[in-house]
């Protein structure tokens, strides 16, 4: 009687906890079932915020389908990384890796946008590495007034320092912020009860560590030093957070993706291989690797870097800048409060304002002909590959555009890749066979197919102009691309 007792208590205690799970209906990955502990983190406002950042920021102005946000590509990061750490569980029981292992995971994937600021990498990468430029161009004007010309006023908000910019190239990451802003959820919304009640209280470092990889990690020793690769892979790229944007990126883009992250999954073993602990794969499954990285080339190249979408976030770069003093943008990444309140919605605080401040209503013109498409002008792209001249050819021709109209001409390096510079990311895989499933090792891409690529990455320089005076910035820049680029005309 007493055990019939006990075993209906314990089915009630678990059908109580089933109520508690969520599923959502997801347009990539169909149904996607969330822990309690995860839909209490979905129902924070700094998680609810990511449904105000699209995905690919300024994109939606000019591909229409680009319409999907942070929040759902969040949930389908989440979701992969359940699959892919409970198959390598079941497959492995000799990992250890225990239910706490797997939602901390679980956590990390879920909040590892959380800091993502408005129009995701715009903020970051265009926006904040202006500012950081323009700092140090005016510490040098300060130095040494009688150099250069003297720029008059403008409306370009870089009116007196030199546009040099590049993306990929910053100190700040959204990372730092979804660190920074995990701990402003966690302790703003009272989670250390349920985090207790399933056993992770203590791990908080340890899912941060996921979400931003430091170069010596603590949360969990070289034996499950796998479990870092899973979300934000540092050692080959290969992660559940692209799994799921190049997915979903392709998926409301209308582009065909070759990439089968089922596969992959399917195939994934720990093995150690180069000293550590790492998740390998299949040697079939290549080929499948070198279609990730390849959609991600073609994404880069078709999408992300299409030269009328660039044109568009150097002009809200520049309206955010002007914005900046009146707004505190640039300060918020020290101050969650404020930053947990910073989504793509600042796009219609500026276009809308009604104030009388000139720098808000310059940033306000330049959002409106944004709306009228009025965009900065594309003048032309240069191919280059960098060594040590060719880096001084450049820089020296980028400041020479650039001051014979320093309110106007905007140079600009986009780098294209596999995601590890000139490097074949391929080489840092280990891949097993199926009669030594605990034995990998590197696979040559000649092994693969003689068709695939020898090099890695590519850097094109465009040149954006900002004002009206089209036919003048046509002639100066053929001069100046005579000068130092002659083959390329």
């Amino acid at each position: 009687m007493q055990h019939d007792i006990d075993q209906l208590s314990k089915y009630a205690k678990r059908r109580k906890e089933e109520r508690l799970y969520k599923v959502f209906k997801d347009s990539v990955h169909g149904l996607i079932t969330l822990h309690p502990l995860l839909v209490k983190i979905v129902d924070t406002p700094q998680f609810q915020r990511l449904r105000s950042i699209k995905q690919l920021g300024v994109g939606y102005r000019v591909y229409p389908g680009a319409s999907h946000n942070r929040f759902e590509h969040s949930l389908g990061v989440c979701h992969l990384a359940k699959l892919l750490v409970t198959s390598l569980k079941k497959k492995q029981p000799e990992l250890n890796i225990t239910d706490e292992d797997v939602l901390c995971v679980q956590i990390a994937a879920l909040c590892h946008d959380l800091g993502h600021g408005p129009f995701s990498h715009v903020f970051d990468g265009t926006f904040l590495k202006d500012k950081e430029k323009d700092k140090e161009k005016s510490k040098d004007k300060c130095k040494d007034n009688d150099k250069g010309p003297k720029p008059g006023p403008g409306p370009g908000p870089s009116s007196g320092s030199v546009s040099l910019v590049h993306a990929q190239d910053e100190d700040w990451k959204h990372e730092n912020s979804s660190c920074k802003l995990f701990d402003h959820m966690y302790k703003t919304n009272g989670l250390e009860d349920i985090f207790g009640k399933y056993g992770i209280k203590d791990e908080i470092n340890f899912i941060k560590e996921m979400i931003n990889v430091p170069e010596a990690c603590k949360g969990r020793d070289d034996k499950k030093s796998f479990l870092y690769e899973i979300v934000s892979n540092k050692e080959t790229g290969i992660d559940v957070d692209k799994f799921d944007y190049f997915a979903r990126d392709c998926h409301h883009l209308g582009i065909q993706s070759g990439f089968d992250y089922q596969r992959y999954i399917e195939f994934a073993r720990v093995c150690k291989f180069n000293g550590k602990w790492r998740i390998c794969t299949r040697d079939k499954e290549a080929f499948n690797l070198y279609e990730l990285f390849s959609i991600r080339k073609s994404l880069f190249k078709r999408v992300y870097y299409h030269k009328t979408t660039c044109s568009i976030e150097l002009m809200i770069s520049d309206a955010l800048k002007l914005a900046d003093p009146v707004l505190n943008l640039s300060s918020s990444i020290n101050n969650m409060e404020k930053y947990q309140t910073l989504t793509d919605d600042i796009y219609n605080q500026i276009l809308f304002y009604e104030g009388k401040d000139s720098k808000m209503i310059e940033a306000k013109e330049i959002l409106e002909r944004i709306e009228k498409r009025q965009l900065y002008k594309f003048m032309t792209k240069i191919q280059i590959s960098k060594d040590g001249e060719i880096d001084k050819k450049v820089k020296m021709a980028e400041e020479d555009l650039t001051q014979r109209d320093p309110k106007n001409f905007i140079v600009k390096t986009y780098k294209i890749s596999y995601g590890m510079g000139n490097k074949n990311p391929i080489d840092q895989v280990g891949f097993y066979k199926p009669d030594n499933p605990s034995k990998a090792e590197k696979i040559e891409i000649n092994k693969v197919s003689p068709m695939l690529p020898q090099i890695f990455q590519e850097e094109v320089l465009r040149v954006y102009y900002r004002g009206d005076d089209i036919e003048t910035a046509k002639k100066t820049v053929d001069d100046w691309q005579e000068k130092y680029w002659p083959d390329t005309k």
